[in-house]
C-alpha cells in the first residue's frame, strides 16, 4: 500500500540543467578482472559447500535526457563451488527483471581447477523459461561447471528507481571481497544503516559531482538456518533511504512525521456522509453491548465473517459506501471502513504500522519507510488491537510476527481547524499466554487386565494454536473430523474416539477465547506388557514434542514466534495390587533467568492422593527474544518437553 503515497512524493529531479558530467555512468566503467586466476581456499572452506570470493553491488541512480531518474544495478560474483549441491545453485545466472525494464550487459565465465578460463557471453547465453519459483526473472544457465571451479558473472540492469529498501548481503555460505555502493546526482543525498555486525557506510568524497556511499567487508561469516531463530532478520543487511533533494528543500524526506502525516490523512475517515451511513451500518447489526471492547470485538467478528478482501486497486474497493453494500473490500478500504466505524462511534484509535521482525525488525532510529509494511489499529482506552486487513486475528490477536515489535503509532492532532496526524514510535506487546494456550487434561482408566486404556481427553487451544478457529463453524463435517482427530488421537493413532464434543468461544464476548475438543478415547499403544510389569507410556499423552539437539554450534540468538503455554494435567489411579516405583522421573525442573525474570520454563510434578496420581505440567514460553548467551537454558527447557514424552511409569505387582 506504500506505493500509492510515493506517487505524490516521488519528484526527485533536479531543478539544473543536467550535465554531461552527471550523466557518466561508473558502471560503463567496472569491468572484471582480464585475466582472472583461481584463488586460494583453505582446508576448512574447501569442506563447505561454496566460497564467495568476490560479492559487488553498485546502484547508481542517474538523471536521463528528460531530466527523469533512472536506476542502474550493477552485480558481480564469484563463488567457488565444491560439490554437486553447490553447482546445481550457481550454474545459473539470475537476473532480476520485470516490465519496463532493460538488461544493459550481462556476462559470466568459469575457471577450471586447472585455470582454464571458460567465457560465455549474453548473446550465447541460454534463457530458461518457467523456472519454478523465479518468475520475476531472467535465468541463463552455465555448462560445464565442474567441483573445484569457480563461477563468476557480472550484469547491469536498468530498473524503476527505489527510494528506500534493504540489501541483504550475508548468505549460507561465507562470502570475501564485499562492495556495496549508492551513487547519486550531488543534489539527492542517501543515508543507510548496517545490522548485525556489518560495517557502517564511508561517504567517498572524492569525486564532488556525485554523492557516494560505499559499505566495505574483507569477509562475512555464513548463516544457516536454525530452530527458534528468524534468519532473514539476523542477516547482515544495509537499509537505505533517500534522505534530501538538496534541488528542491534541506527537509529531510521519507521520515516519521512524513509517514505519520500522509498516512493519517489517507486512512482517518471525518466525512460526515460517510461516518453517517458507517452508524446505519453498525445500528443494522444490532450489537447489543454498551461497553467499547465488546463492541467493538463484535463488530470486528461482523466485518471479517461478511466482507472478503481482494487484492486489487479498483476505487469502488476503498469506496465505503460501496465495501457496505457489495461487501468486498481491499485493504485499504477495510482499514477506512474501520476507522469510519471508530469515528461515528466516537472513540480515539492509534493507527499503527510497522515490520515483520522475520525479515527486518523494526528500527525507530532510522527513518526509512521501509519498516512501515503492516496497518494495525490499536484502542488505547480498552486497550484493544485490531487488524483490519487480517481474517484470521480474531478478538484483540496480531500476526505473531508484527508484535514484540517496535511500530510507528500515530494519533490525531488538531490545530485549530485543521487536522493531522502525529507519530511516536512505541513497542507492540506480544499476545499473552492467556491469550494463546494449549492445554491438555486427561483422566486415565485403566481396566483389569490391561488390554486397553480408556481415558477422558480434553484439548482446549486458543490463539495462535487455533488459527483455523474463525473459519470452523463452515467446515464440512469430514473437515471437522480431521482436525478433531488431529487434536485428539495425537496421543497415538490407534485412538478411538467417542462422545466427541467441540465448544468454540470465539464469538464469545471475551479475549480469551477456547476451541475446546473433549471425548472417550479407548487405547491399548499407551501401556506394554513386559513379563511381570507394565509399561505405561505417560509420555505419549503430550504428543510429539520439538527437540533441540544440535550437531552444529549455534549463531543465532533465540527468537520464537509468540508467547505460549503449555498446561497439562494428567490423573490416573494405581491399580489395586500394582506399585508404581519410577514416579520421580514425572518431575522436571528447567527454566530461563534472564535479568533475574522466568518467564520460560518447563515444571512438571505429581501428587498423590492415595492411590491416585495427579501430574501437573506447565511448560511457558513469556519472552520472545533471549541473547545467544541464553540458549544452552532455553534449549533445555525445549528438550524438557520431548524427555517427558520419553517418560514410561513401569508398574508392579505388589506380591
Amino acid at each position: 500500500m506504500k506505493t500509492f503515497f510515493i506517487a505524490s512524493l516521488l519528484f526527485l529531479s533536479a531543478s539544473f540543467t543536467v550535465t554531461a558530467q552527471n550523466r557518466m555512468a561508473e558502471y560503463n566503467n567496472y569491468d572484471w578482472a582480464k585475466n582472472p586466476t583461481m584463488h586460494t581456499v583453505t582446508v576448512d572452506e574447501q569442506k563447505l559447500n561454496a566460497v564467495g570470493e568476490i560479492y559487488k553491488i553498485m546502484r547508481e541512480y542517474i538523471y536521463n535526457s528528460n531530466n527523469e531518474l533512472d536506476l542502474y544495478v550493477t552485480k558481480h560474483q564469484c563463488v567457488h563451488v565444491n560439490n554437486d549441491d553447490a553447482i546445481e545453485q550457481f550454474n545459473k545466472v539470475y537476473v532480476p527483471y520485470a516490465l519496463n525494464e532493460s538488461i544493459i550487459s550481462v556476462k559470466a565465465r568459469t575457471i577450471t581447477p586447472d585455470g582454464k578460463v571458460k567465457e560465455v557471453n549474453q548473446s550465447s547465453m541460454k534463457e530458461l523459461e518457467n523456472v519454478a519459483d523465479k518468475s520475476s526473472y531472467k535465468i541463463f544457465a552455465l555448462e560445464g561447471v565442474d567441483k573445484g571451479s569457480e563461477v563468476e558473472y557480472l550484469y547491469t540492469i536498468k530498473i524503476k528507481p527505489s527510494i528506500y529498501g534493504a540489501e541483504y548481503l550475508q548468505d549460507d555460505y561465507p562470502k570475501k571481497n564485499i562492495e556495496y555502493s549508492i551513487i547519486s546526482p550531488s543534489n539527492l543525498a542517501f543515508k543507510t544503516k548496517s545490522y548485525n555486525g556489518l560495517a557502517q557506510a564511508v561517504t567517498d568524497t572524492s569525486l564532488k559531482e556525485k554523492n557516494y556511499l560505499r559499505v566495505f567487508s574483507d569477509g562475512i561469516p555464513m548463516l544457516y538456518k536454525e530452530d527458534y531463530a528468524v534468519y532473514t532478520a539476523n542477516l547482515q543487511r544495509v537499509e537505505y533511504k533517500l534522505a534530501y533533494n538538496y534541488a528542491s528543500s534541506k527537509v529531510e524526506l521519507y521520515d516519521w512525521p512524513k509517514a505519520s502525516d500522509i498516512f493519517w490523512t489517507a486512512y482517518d475517515v471525518t466525512d460526515m456522509k460517510l461516518l453517517s451511513e458507517a452508524k446505519k451500518f453498525v445500528s443494522k447489526q444490532q450489537i447489543p453491548y454498551s461497553d467499547d471492547e465488546n463492541k467493538l470485538i463484535a463488530i470486528d467478528n461482523y466485518l471479517k465473517n461478511n466482507i472478503s478482501i481482494q487484492d486489487a486497486e479498483a476505487d469502488e474497493l476503498a469506496d465505503i459506501k460501496k465495501i457496505i453494500t457489495n461487501k468486498v473490500a481491499n485493504e485499504e478500504g477495510m482499514i477506512k471502513l474501520y476507522t469510519a466505524i471508530l469515528n461515528a462511534l466516537e472513540i480515539s484509535y492509534e493507527l499503527v504500522v510497522t515490520s515483520s521482525r522475520e525479515y527486518a525488525r523494526f528500527d525507530g532510529d532510522f527513518q526509512s519507510w521501509s519498516f512501515l509494511d503492516h496497518f494495525l489499529i490499536h484502542v488505547p482506552s480498552v486497550d484493544l488491537w485490531l487488524v483490519p486487513t487480517d481474517a484470521d486475528m480474531r478478538n484483540g490477536m496480531i500476526p505473531d510476527m508484527w508484535s514484540a515489535n517496535d511500530g510507528l503509532f500515530i494519533k490525531k492532532i488538531s490545530v485549530g481547524a485543521v487536522t493531522s496526524g502525529i507519530g511516536k514510535v512505541k513497542y507492540i506487546p506480544a499476545v499473552t499466554t492467556e491469550m494463546s494456550h494449549h492445554n491438555t487434561f486427561a483422566t486415565i482408566f485403566f481396566d483389569g487386565n490391561f488390554d486397553e486404556i480408556k481415558l477422558h481427553l480434553t484439548q482446549n487451544v486458543a490463539g495462535y494454536h487455533a488459527a483455523f478457529q474463525p473459519y470452523y463453524s463452515y467446515f464440512s463435517d469430514d473437515k471437522k473430523k480431521e482436525i478433531q482427530n488431529d487434536y485428539l488421537k495425537a496421543i497415538g493413532v490407534d485412538a478411538v474416539l467417542s462422545n466427541v464434543k467441540v465448544t468454540d468461544h470465539l464469538l464469545d464476548t471475551t479475549k480469551y477465547h477456547s476451541l475446546i475438543f473433549d471425548a472417550d478415547v479407548t487405547i491399548n499403544s499407551l501401556v506394554e506388557h513386559a513379563g511381570n510389569r507394565y509399561l505405561f507410556k505417560i509420555g505419549n499423552l503430550l504428543g510429539e514434542q520439538s527437540q533441540l539437539y544440535n550437531e552444529k554450534p549455534r549463531l543465532s540468538p533465540v527468537d520464537i514466534q509468540s508467547e505460549s503455554v503449555y498446561h497439562r494435567e494428567l490423573i490416573f489411579t494405581i491399580p489395586d495390587g500394582y506399585k508404581i516405583s519410577n514416579l520421580d522421573d514425572l518431575k522436571l525442573d528447567f527454566e530461563v533467568i534472564d535479568n533475574g525474570k522466568t518467564d520460560t520454563y518447563f515444571h512438571s510434578n505429581y501428587k498423590m492422593e492415595g492411590s491416585k496420581v495427579t501430574v501437573s505440567i506447565i511448560e511457558n514460553y513469556g519472552q520472545i527474544h533471549y541473547p545467544l548467551s541464553k540458549y544452552e537454558e532455553f534449549k533445555k527447557v525445549i528438550n524438557a518437553a520431548a524427555d517427558f514424552n520419553k517418560v514410561v511409569l513401569i508398574m508392579e505387582k505388589t506380591n
